[in-house]
C-alpha cells in the first residue's frame, strides 16, 4: 500500500481532474453505445426482434428512458466540462491544455446541440406520452419522432467521441510529460 501511495505522490496534479473527467465521459459515451446496441431504442424500433408494443407503449418506453438518462447526461457533461476547464490552470503543457479545452468545448457542445436540434422532438414525444390514446396520425408521428430522435442522437455522438478522445490525449500527455 505504501508503494502505491508513494507512486501517486509522483503523479502530476493535473492528472486527477483529467482522469475524473475521462471516467465521466467514458461512462456517458460507452453507456450510450451499449444502449444504442441493445437498449430501449433498438427494442422499440424492432431491431432486436419482434414485439407487441403499440405506438403508445413505444412512446412510453422512450419517455422512461429519456427521463432516466437526461439528468445523468447533463450532470456528467457539466462535470466533465468543469474538470477539464481546470486543467489550463494546473499545467504549463500547451498540448495538455489544448486537448483539455477541446474536450471541455466538445463536451459542453452537447447541451446546445440538444436544445436546438433534439429538444423539440423530446417535447412532442412528451406530449404524446401524456395523452391517454393516440390517433392513427399520432401513432405514425410517434414512430417518425422516435426515428428522428435516434438519428439526431447518433449525430450527437461526434461531440461525445471528440470530448472523450481529447480527454484521453490530455491525460496521456500529462502522465507522459508531453
Amino acid at each position: 500500500m505504501s508503494d502505491l501511495l508513494s507512486h501517486l505522490s509522483h503523479v502530476p496534479t493535473v492528472t486527477y481532474p483529467l482522469a475524473a473527467g475521462l471516467v465521466t465521459t467514458s461512462s456517458i459515451l460507452f453507456g450510450n453505445v451499449g444502449l444504442s446496441l441493445v437498449g430501449p431504442l433498438p427494442i422499440i424500433r424492432g431491431r432486436l426482434g419482434t414485439h407487441n408494443l403499440d405506438a403508445k407503449q413505444r412512446v412510453r418506453v422512450w419517455k422512461l428512458f429519456f427521463d432516466g438518462a437526461a439528468t445523468y447526461i447533463v450532470a456528467g457533461t457539466v462535470l466533465t466540462t468543469t474538470l477539464h476547464l481546470l486543467v489550463p490552470f494546473l499545467t504549463r503543457s500547451p498540448l495538455v491544455r489544448s486537448a483539455a479545452v477541446v474536450s471541455a468545448a466538445s463536451s459542453i457542445s452537447i447541451i446546445p446541440f440538444t436544445l436546438v436540434f433534439i429538444m423539440p422532438t423530446n417535447k412532442r414525444l412528451g406530449v404524446l406520452d401524456a395523452q391517454a390514446d393516440l390517433s392513427g396520425a399520432e401513432e405514425k408521428e410517434a414512430g417518425e419522432l422516435i426515428a428522428k430522435w435516434e438519428a439526431r442522437h447518433n449525430l450527437r455522438y461526434a461531440f461525445y467521441e471528440l470530448g472523450w478522445a481529447a480527454g484521453l490525449v490530455a491525460l496521456v500527455g500529462a502522465v507522459a510529460g508531453w
